[in-house]
């Protein structure tokens, strides 16, 4: 199985947003080594309104929640503008999958998550290695507020939004990958620094005799298979470690947690190993959801004894050490 992927960039200056806009209309005056200009011709808008930049389209959504709110929004010095959110998958999957589907589907998730009036431009690359989609997303909530919080602000929102992508993408066959992971998402700037390297390695000399042709198929064999392979098994290798790396310390997270929560119900339970053991072994007999009724059987007896304990055993606790000191003081006044 395949992944998903989504990336997110916050962008917080116009100028930003142009170097955006010329990167991914291909406009700025750099050759990146990671595009393969004769499919250029390939890259088309889902969504967009050309020949207008991004900064045409970011002010023009201003203006129309203006003219609807009757005055200004309100920007921050340091205020998300927008978000360049970048849609992919695993290279592997490019032969199996309904590039034209997995558009439709990625253009669905992307208005009913952000609301469509805000999704201001989307356009598909097919020049690099892997089909993916840059989606420019401004940050509008439903009572016309310019807030980036409300959308991805706090872990909780991020997972959500993962989460809510992976589901969209399962029906292609992708997983999400793993929940809090440790590793560090590498950004766009360093992968394609990555595959740069493998484009400046030295390259094969041409060979006597060997025609122009023949030498650059051999040039593109040479680049294709050995250097950007070797970068592949790098990154795959890096990615297994990775996600090792998370599920042991997932695991270590849910230890520590279970050893502070047996701690703290032998405590309520009056350190009772049998009754302690009794009730763990139940609980223990639960699996992966099956047995609800039973968990809640359990943290109902738990209350129930816990309440017992608080309501009958110490006041009788409390009224026999009354007593006992009654008695005493009767025993020394009659000594006296």
């Amino acid at each position: 199985m395949g992944y998903c992927c989504l990336e997110m960039k916050k962008i917080k200056t116009m100028g930003n947003l142009q170097k955006c806009f010329e990167h991914n209309f291909r406009e700025a005056n750099t050759t990146f080594p990671h595009v393969e200009s004769k499919d250029t011709v390939l890259n088309h808008e889902l969504v967009g309104h050309p020949p207008v930049t991004y900064g045409d389209l970011l002010n023009k959504r201003f203006n129309d929640v203006e003219m609807i709110t009757g005055k200004p929004i309100k920007k921050r010095k340091d205020a998300v503008l927008a978000f360049e959110i970048v849609l992919t998958f695993s290279h592997s999957e490019t032969e199996h999958l309904d590039i034209n589907k997995w558009e439709e589907e990625n253009l669905k998730w992307l208005k009913k998550q952000f609301g469509e009036e805000n999704v201001l431009s989307a356009i598909v690359h097919m020049d690099e290695t892997t089909p993916h989609i840059h989606a420019i997303v401004t940050p509008i909530t439903d009572d016309n507020r310019l807030c980036a919080k409300d959308f991805t602000g706090g872990k909780a929102k991020m997972f959500k939004l993962q989460d809510s992508y992976g589901n969209a993408m399962k029906q292609f066959g992708l997983d999400r990958g793993l929940k809090n992971s440790r590793a560090t998402k590498r950004q766009l700037k360093k992968f394609y620094g990555l595959v740069a390297d493998a484009f400046n390695q030295t390259l094969p000399k041409r060979e006597q005799h060997e025609s122009e042709d023949d030498y650059y198929e051999r040039v593109q064999e040479f680049l294709t298979n050995r250097e950007l392979k070797n970068k592949s098994d790098v990154l795959s290798m890096e990615r297994q470690r990775d996600e090792s790396r998370t599920a042991f310390w997932n695991f270590r997270r849910k230890y520590k947690k279970a050893i502070k929560l047996y701690d703290k119900i032998a405590e309520k339970l009056g350190f009772d190993e049998d009754l302690i053991n009794t009730e763990f072994n139940t609980l223990l007999s639960i699996e992966d959801g099956i047995g609800t009724e039973k968990l809640h059987h359990f943290f109902s007896m738990l209350q129930l004894q816990t309440k017992t304990y608080n309501e009958v055993s110490v006041p009788n606790a409390i009224a026999k050490a009354q007593e006992n000191k009654l008695n005493k003081d009767i025993e020394e006044n009659e000594q006296i």
